[in-house]
């Protein structure tokens, strides 16, 4: 089941390689670039891909992202190092601190209308909310969230709305209605050939579901995997197949 809930929120934090790569980007070019508000940009990718490697250097990039938003006086830029400082902190399972910042960040991102940035917000408060066993308030966030994407026609958003909606009637034991939110991401991610997160909603899929549909759920996923380069996904779905 733990492994279960770890794919969950593989798709809904997952953050795929930014289109500059750690190894192709320095600091002094991103120091040399004219337009603060894509150093704020970029800094956030960065950032965000180091919550999941290298977390010293992340806290160092949100630093810089601070620094960026209080020269030009930028609350959009703010928020978006927040939303990075609470998702550190829920990853080193500080959660009452990244709750406060999350539930502090919500608040303004909704006063001031920032609403693309406000549905990953509210995606990291309902994983919060799920740490911390309150699940009812986890569905109100997720599903503010989904209600977002849609409004905005942000058909990926849309999709991490379903599959984190589905972590959540995971968490209450409510399987069927947790499948019905993963059938719901399938068509998206394949629309938006998101081999990763399809992958791992077919994987996910593969657990939940009886040995014979569960097999092509697991054979589905490792199509899709095997279009990245997630060895560890494709290992596991081997495993399926072959269990």
């Amino acid at each position: 089941m733990r492994y279960l809930y770890t794919l969950l929120m593989a798709v809904s934090l997952y953050v795929p390689s930014a289109v500059y790569s750690q190894e192709n980007i320095s600091e002094t070019q991103i120091q040399l670039m004219p337009d603060d508000t894509a150093k704020v940009n970029l800094l956030y990718t960065l950032a965000f891909e180091n919550l999941y490697g290298d977390r010293q250097k992340a806290h160092e990039q949100i630093s810089k992202i601070y620094a960026i938003a209080a020269k030009i006086e930028d609350a959009e830029s703010r928020l978006k190092g927040q939303f990075l400082e609470a998702t550190a902190l829920h990853f080193e399972g500080r959660e009452d601190e990244a709750l406060a910042l999350c539930l502090k960040s919500v608040q303004e991102a909704r006063q001031k209308g920032f609403k693309k940035l406000l549905a990953p917000m509210l995606n990291n408060l309902c994983q919060i909310y799920q740490t911390k066993n309150q699940l009812e308030k986890s569905l109100e966030a997720i599903m503010e969230s989904l209600e977002i994407s849609i409004e905005l026609g942000n058909r990926e958003r849309e999709a991490i709305a379903y599959h984190t909606i589905a972590s959540t009637y995971h968490y209450l034991n409510e399987i069927e209605t947790a499948r019905k939110y993963l059938e719901k991401a399938l068509p998206i991610f394949t629309e938006l050939e998101d081999w990763y997160r399809l992958g791992v909603v077919y994987q996910s899929l593969s657990i939940l579901t009886e040995r014979e549909e569960a097999l092509q759920y697991a054979e589905r996923g490792l199509e899709a995997l095997l279009k990245t380069s997630d060895i560890q996904g494709q290992g596991m779905c081997y495993w399926s197949i072959g269990s």
